[in-house]
């Protein structure tokens, strides 16, 4: 698919709903793409409205990990609290070449979603799962639970199979993502990174498995 074709994709997206040590030079993290890892760094404070800075992302990831799992994590400016005050938040990872012809995967993306209680008395979750979507009339919805959400160093993270991450007859390939954060559902992100919807869009990450 052609990068333009891509970034309409994404667009037309939003309403869809890891391992390594950061790299340092010149006082400033770096990317980190190699066999396995994907680590995609964000300038801090530059989310959109009166977000919490848990919203404000400093680095997404995305990891191949011990046998046959995959770990997908961001990290924000500040810790994530395991009960949000916010009635619902998403950090999510789009995969927006899902339809191309070599896509190695066919889910869009994976979502971990927080969602708080109707009531006092009640006891919000935190849930995890692949996300599916049909290529004919771009319908999405939410597919198979994640193996695992954990919360560490602040951040969230998902581990999956990477059974369920592979398209059928698939054992290999070069994934295109972004990830992102919303506080309402079926709204745009009020961060992203990389930044696909500036003006000119930043171009996609890539992940390879090792």
């Amino acid at each position: 698919m052609k990068k333009t074709e891509m970034i309409v994709l994404a667009t037309m997206a939003v309403v869809f709903i890891g391992l390594g040590s950061l790299a340092w030079g010149g006082g400033e993290p770096k990317d980190i793409v190699n066999g396995g890892i994907t680590v995609i760094h964000d300038e801090t404070e530059d989310f959109l409205g009166d977000a919490p800075d848990y919203a404000d992302i400093e680095n997404a990831r995305i990891s191949e990990v011990g046998k046959n799992r995959i770990d997908m994590s961001i990290t924000p400016a500040g810790a994530i609290p395991a009960e949000p005050e916010e009635a619902y938040i998403q950090y999510y990872w789009q995969f927006p070449g899902v339809c191309d012809d070599g896509s190695p995967t066919d889910k869009y993306g994976m979502v971990a979603t927080w969602t708080g209680p109707e009531e006092p008395e009640e006891t919000g979750i935190w849930s995890a799962n692949w996300i599916e979507t049909d290529c004919i009339t771009h319908e999405t919805w939410k597919g198979a639970s994640a193996d695992s959400i954990s919360f560490e160093e602040g951040g969230v993270r998902v581990r999956a199979s990477l059974d369920d991450f592979w398209a059928e007859g698939v054992e290999d390939g070069e994934l295109y993502w972004f990830a992102g954060v919303r506080l309402a559902p079926n709204e745009l992100p009020v961060d992203v990174v990389p930044e696909v919807y500036n003006n000119p869009p930043e171009i996609f990450a890539t992940w390879m498995n090792r």
